[in-house]
């Protein structure tokens, strides 16, 4: 019974109708305790009030429960107030309830990746998740930290790998770690543990992952001339780029954009070209397809095509106005154009990005230098003033400030 209460307050908050979830709560105050404290709980955590969301829940815990959905909030709140031993003698009791719920599998494991000697537990915690679910990106994250703390760097490169292949888009994690490598010396270290891991029997996907984390490798130690310098000690680069060229039309739209970045920023245009060129722009989603235009754009500009590269950010653009990196990089390359012509393609280009978005300091910039070249001097002026001393374009704006006042 109180599930179905739960999922009804969860769904009128999801909804934003938040008066019609305090009446609902409000309704089970004498009737039902339990449920008035948990319902309280959670209409507390939409207000942001963490203290009353920790209150009402001791609160219901004074009065009792089995339900696991319960226990597991419960043990939430002890987690918060640092009460870690209640917190898994809580979350373990809900877990004997039902041992499919992963976010109970994680927060135990979260608890227990916490306290000292007690990395195999929670690695086996990170396990039981992916028993349910084998491509579940916090718990092979959570399993790579777990490995890398104890020494395990074969291991952590295991979880990496399938935390990456989990979730493409969220490629930020491992590649930041290649580079902390990269920057404290170790990159032929961990070119070596990349090639010790390839030789090991993977599904075809891993080999994948490692292959681009070995040119990734490459890219940030030899910056972007890479492909200048084939005979650097790194491995079989050819034949590392043959073998991601083959698999790519295999693998999903998320994947080959990946892989097209890797030798964009190795300077491999060609590569990067053909990759792009497999993927059918009709069978995929409206972001990821907004990626692959706007990366054919970057292919475009760096081989010095602007015309094709504009065309294409254009199009990202156009699939999703959330593409802040396409709207600036289409508009410098308007900027450069001249003509009334390309002023209005630049109005137009800039009035798509959502309102809220458009303080975006690179993308005032733009607009600044539009309203200038519109003549617009004390509008122009205005924005410069207002950038003058941002840590990003700060120098560019006071540049174009002095100009404007010259005239």
């Amino acid at each position: 019974m109180i599930d179905r209460f739960v999922q009804e307050v969860g769904e009128l908050l999801g909804r934003g109708d938040l008066d019609a979830a305090q009446e609902r709560v409000e309704a089970r105050r004498g009737a039902d305790p339990l449920a008035y404290h948990v319902g309280q709980a959670m209409v507390q955590v939409v207000l942001g009030n963490q203290r009353g969301y920790i209150e009402e829940l001791f609160k219901a815990e004074a009065i009792g429960t089995t339900n696991p959905k319960i226990l597991q909030m419960m043990a939430s709140a002890h987690a918060m107030t640092g009460s870690p031993d209640r917190a898994e003698a809580l979350i373990r009791q809900a877990l004997e309830q039902d041992a499919a719920m992963l976010e109970g599998w994680q927060l135990l494991a979260s608890l227990l990746s916490d306290q000292e000697g007690r990395g195999e537990e929670a690695a086996a915690a990170y396990e039981a998740m992916l028993g349910h679910v084998p491509r579940h990106y916090p718990a092979h994250m959570g399993l790579a930290s777990l490995r890398g703390a104890s020494g395990d760097l074969t291991g952590a490169l295991d979880a990496l790998a399938m935390a990456a292949l989990s979730k493409p888009e969220e490629a930020t994690p491992w590649r930041e770690t290649i580079a902390m490598l990269v920057e404290s010396g170790w990159g032929f270290g961990a070119m070596a543990l990349v090639n010790i891991t390839r030789d090991g029997f993977h599904e075809d996907d891993v080999n994948v992952f490692l292959d681009l984390l070995k040119l990734d490798i490459a890219v940030q130690m030899l910056g972007r001339g890479m492909a200048m310098h084939p005979d650097a000690p790194m491995g079989d680069w050819a034949g590392t780029t043959a073998e991601l060229m083959q698999r790519a039309e295999a693998m999903n739209a998320q994947v080959r954009n990946h892989i097209a970045l890797t030798f964009l920023s190795g300077g491999q245009l060609d590569e990067a070209r053909a990759v792009l060129g497999t993927i059918d722009d009709d069978d995929e989603e409206t972001e990821v397809a907004a990626e692959t235009f706007y990366l054919r754009g970057l292919v475009a500009s760096r081989a010095g095509d602007e015309a094709e590269a504009l065309e294409h950010y254009s199009e990202a653009l156009d699939l999703d106005p959330l593409r802040l990196d396409a709207a600036v990089n289409a508009a410098t390359l308007l900027l450069k154009q001249d003509g009334e012509e390309a002023l209005e393609e630049l109005e137009g280009l800039l009035s798509q990005v959502p309102a809220p978005l458009r303080g975006w300091a690179p993308l005032r910039i733009n607009e600044g230098m539009m309203l200038k070249r519109q003549g617009d001097l004390e509008a122009a002026r205005a924005i410069f003033t207002e950038l003058k001393d941002h840590p990003d374009v700060g120098e560019f704006a006071t540049e174009a400030l002095e100009s404007v006042t010259l005239h």
